[in-house]
């Protein structure tokens, strides 16, 4: 639990800027090892699923793994029903929030119980 008059900081990928530049495929290699990612976004998970081969030493793993990408009106509104009171957008150098941010920071902050109105 957050105390009154802490704060959250939450730094993930700005969708707007990502989606327009998304790439199905990344092929990756170094030293005669590679990294394979096959990615797909889902617009009503609002997940990023990555199918990733690693070929390492001639040895071939392949593993799944999903990250949830959110805008930033549906994060700053999932923050404010979980109780904070205000919540705070930025880039990562801490510059106003824009479509082509490469980063989105959020701050969400809880009001100590002195700023708190009756």
């Amino acid at each position: 639990m957050l105390r009154p008059g802490g704060r959250l900081l939450i730094e993930n990928n700005n969708l707007a800027e990502l989606l327009p530049r998304w790439l199905p495929a990344v092929v990756v290699e170094r030293d005669g090892d590679f990294m394979i990612d096959r990615s797909t976004f889902e617009p009503a998970s609002g997940r990023a699923v990555t199918e990733r081969t690693c070929v390492r030493d001639g040895q071939v793993r392949r593993f799944t793994f999903s990250v949830r990408m959110f805008i930033a009106v549906e994060l700053k509104a999932w923050l404010l029903a979980a109780g904070f009171d205000s919540v705070d957008q930025v880039d990562y150098e801490g510059a106003a929030l824009a479509a082509g941010s490469g980063r989105m920071v959020s701050v969400a902050h809880k009001a100590s119980g002195a700023d708190k109105q009756p």
